[in-house]
């Protein structure tokens, strides 16, 4: 009986030992801020002879290890958070351009891709779009950049001119946790 007592207690302290080495480690933990942009310079192209209409498709890469807090830590990340996903719209070429409907996709091989729909949005400088998370983009932008690989963007429509440009800025804006002891 008092082998089992001596057993039972050692297993007891070695459990709470344990738990408690994982609390004292998560003391260690760091929260930082961890934007991820790309600009696309978008030319909006005819989309057929005599069209009042122009097409556009513009794709630029974003690599996750371009922000220095982020490739520090790289190795060590426990948790992802996208906090927020936007574009900015820079000099629209001519000044009343409308996109009629567009695609913003956020991409990598063998990953899901996050999708956004933009329509009927007209462009002015300086114009912040903000896009939302209805269909769990955020989870499938949050496991792309988790591969901490460069990835695309790309930005794909009609706009209501046959011809022009416009610029956008794309931002990702995430919280990321870390622990330097993993």
């Amino acid at each position: 009986m008092k082998k089992y007592i001596t057993i039972i207690s050692i297993m007891f302290f070695t459990v709470a030992f344990l738990s408690s080495c994982e609390k004292l480690k998560s003391l260690a933990d760091v929260e930082f801020d961890a934007d991820f942009e790309s600009e696309l310079n978008v030319p909006i192209q005819p989309t057929s002879l005599k069209s009042t209409q122009g097409a556009f498709n513009k794709t630029e890469t974003i690599d996750p290890l371009s922000n220095a807090e982020f490739q520090k830590y790289q190795n060590k990340i426990k948790n992802i958070n996208v906090t927020q996903a936007e574009i900015t719209i820079l000099e629209p070429n001519p000044s009343s351009i409308v996109i009629n409907s567009a695609t913003l996709s956020a991409m990598m091989t063998n990953m899901p891709t996050a999708s956004w729909s933009i329509s009927n949005e007209t462009l002015t400088d300086g114009k912040m779009i903000i896009l939302d998370n209805n269909q769990q983009q955020f989870d499938k932008l949050r496991a792309i950049i988790n591969e901490k690989k460069p990835f695309d963007v790309n930005l794909q429509g009609v706009a209501n001119v046959d011809q022009g440009s416009f610029k956008v800025k794309v931002k990702f804006k995430t919280r990321v946790k870390a622990n330097p002891l993993n």
